[in-house]
Parts: C-alpha cells; sequence; structure tokens
C-alpha cells in the first residue's frame, strides 16, 4: 500500500506541475 501511495503523490504532483504551467502560460484546459 505504501508503495501505492508514493506513486500516486508522484502522480498528483506532475499533473499539478502540467496543469500550473498550462494555466501559466494561458493555454486552454
Amino acid at each position: 500500500m505504501e508503495h501505492f501511495k508514493q506513486e500516486l503523490l508522484e502522480y498528483l504532483v506532475y499533473y499539478n506541475n502540467r496543469h500550473i504551467k498550462a494555466n501559466r502560460v494561458g493555454g486552454g484546459d
């Protein structure tokens, strides 16, 4: 279970960073 949580956290961080960058550039969703 711990391993799964770690991967999920890394995925969330990666997804959030991508989303924030897209918004900063002014691109759509």
